[in-house]
């Protein structure tokens, strides 16, 4: 994980992805969470589209996109802490103030 000063230099990728938008708009409000149950936030959330697949479905899918793309892209940029072996999704310190304002700018942008 790259550390990161208090004045974050976010690229827009990582931001584009409505689940990466979504795990720093729930990571501002709450943390740690386990990948299941961010996963279960994103699935709940009002700008979920409404599929034919039953929560479940939806939830596991989240789950692994979470872990196979998103988390690791965000633990890469250094917005959140992420444990593969534990599934534990946080934010590093230093970054928790940052992370209220980043998701205050992007949570207009969560219906997209």
């Amino acid at each position: 994980m790259n550390s990161r000063n208090s004045s974050l230099d976010l690229s827009y990728t990582d931001v584009a992805n409505r689940y990466r938008r979504q795990t720093l708009s729930i990571l501002a409000d709450e943390r740690p969470l386990s990948v299941s149950e961010l996963a279960s936030r994103i699935v709940a959330h009002p700008s979920n589209d409404a599929t034919n697949e039953s929560t479940e479905t939806q939830v596991r899918k989240a789950r692994l996109a979470l872990y196979h793309v998103h988390l690791p892209k965000l633990d890469e940029s250094g917005l959140v802490s992420y444990t593969h072996e534990t599934g534990e999704v946080t934010v590093p310190e230093g970054v928790a103030d940052d992370l209220a304002e980043i998701a205050e700018t992007f949570r207009s942008q969560m219906d997209e």
